[in-house]
């Protein structure tokens, strides 16, 4: 009963407040987004946490001289080849033994562009990428015959010359001048132009026919592709 009795005072006390006072103005509360809410409403508090992520560059600071590439694991992704063009086309009238065709059609690679793109995730590491003709011959598409490739250039990278070391691209040569902006992330270089020369030592070739070949890229963990 006593608990009761105090219950009901509070409600009347609480009542006649109510009442006798002055009509109040609704404090109003501004949120973290600079709106603002009035307390009439169901109370809502807002704040917010700055979220940010740096990506930093794969080195081990307790032995930052140790490339932890594994150039062994197939499915490593701290150093990979992510395109190449597609096709390179030519086209030449007959011109008996000995063929030169100084310009060819480049097109696109996977990733839309006419371009040798490498992916890579530390400063400090060297890189090459090697292209070579396969089998060094085309391959007549009637009968599977072989002409042998005499040259092929890709940009100012002579392929077959000899003594050609068949390097398109590389990182920034000396290890003092590379930095996260010239070699981390996606690195490309544009392949602009392509030349090629091949024999038909029995001039064999007619008219329609065509020849196909392809140019074998890799990449290596070292700045001269050995």
């Amino acid at each position: 009963m006593k608990m009761t009795s105090i219950l009901s005072a509070s409600i009347v006390a609480l009542s006649l407040l109510a009442v006798s006072a002055p009509a109040a103005h609704a404090a109003v509360i501004e949120n973290s987004d600079g709106t603002t809410d009035d307390t009439t409403k169901v109370f809502k508090g807002q704040n917010q946490t700055d979220t940010n992520v740096t990506i930093i560059d794969n080195v081990d600071p307790t032995d930052p001289d140790v490339d932890p590439l594994d150039p062994t694991d197939p499915d490593q992704k701290m150093l990979t080849l992510d395109s190449v063009p597609s096709e390179y086309n030519f086209e030449s009238k007959l011109q008996g033994t000995a063929y030169t065709i100084d310009s060819g059609k480049i097109l696109a690679g996977k990733d839309g562009k006419n371009d040798i793109a490498v992916y890579n995730d530390r400063i400090a590491r060297a890189w090459s990428v090697k292209a070579q003709v396969a089998d060094n011959q085309l391959t007549r598409a009637s009968d599977s015959k072989g002409f042998a490739v005499t040259k092929f250039n890709v940009n100012d990278s002579e392929l077959l010359t000899t003594g050609a070391k068949q390097i398109v691209f590389t990182a920034v040569t000396d290890p003092a001048d590379r930095t996260a902006a010239n070699n981390t992330g996606t690195l490309t270089k544009e392949v602009s132009k392509v030349a090629i020369g091949f024999n038909d030592a029995n001039k064999d070739l007619k008219v329609n026919d065509k020849l196909s070949g392809k140019i074998l890229y890799t990449l290596y963990n070292t700045i001269d592709a050995q």
